[in-house]
């Protein structure tokens, strides 16, 4: 993701082909444009960092120590248990 407002006209012009290479085969396409939790920078794998930046949010070792992410790089191997 470069940022907001810039789209990736090559990979909108590869769904739309591969949109119509379903309907060629009768197949209809649901696309599904949701983020899973906004970002990985609070615990998901969804949108990128700058988006959190967009929203005056800070980025890096600060969410996870503010309580609001579980992140992985900043708990270490094993992740403690959960229980």
């Amino acid at each position: 993701h470069a940022g907001p407002g810039l789209y990736d006209q090559e990979y909108l012009a590869y769904v739309r082909a591969l949109c119509d290479r379903a309907d060629e085969f009768g197949f209809s396409v649901i696309i599904d444009p949701h983020q899973d939790c906004w970002s990985r920078w609070t615990g998901g794998d969804g949108a990128p960092g700058w988006t959190l930046e967009a929203a005056g949010l800070l980025v890096g070792p600060e969410v996870h120590r503010s309580g609001a992410a579980f992140l992985h790089q900043e708990n270490g191997d094993p992740l403690p248990a959960m229980s």
